[in-house]
């Protein structure tokens, strides 16, 4: 399910023209961003959420350090458990 991230983030794109940030679509961008191995693309939507909303719950958190993981990014991973 590696090409989904585009997807993700171009319904995400559309949402927020929209004006409408369901959590839950910020989660399911972050992890298909790091099935694709889009790591940075993972910490830019949880650092967006951070910024603008909806605030990052445990679901973000988890999945944008699983994508780093998948990645091999261990240095962005542990920074997100401080």
């Amino acid at each position: 399910q590696r090409s989904q991230w585009p997807q993700a983030l171009a319904l995400l794109a559309e949402t927020w023209q929209s004006q409408r940030y369901p959590q839950s679509l910020f989660n399911a961008a972050i992890s298909a961003c790091g099935r694709g191995s889009q790591w940075a693309q993972s910490l830019a939507l949880l650092a967006s959420m951070r910024l603008n909303g909806p605030e990052p719950d445990v679901i973000s958190h988890n999945a944008a350090m699983s994508a780093c993981v998948r990645s091999r990014e261990w240095q962005f991973a542990l920074r997100l458990l401080e």
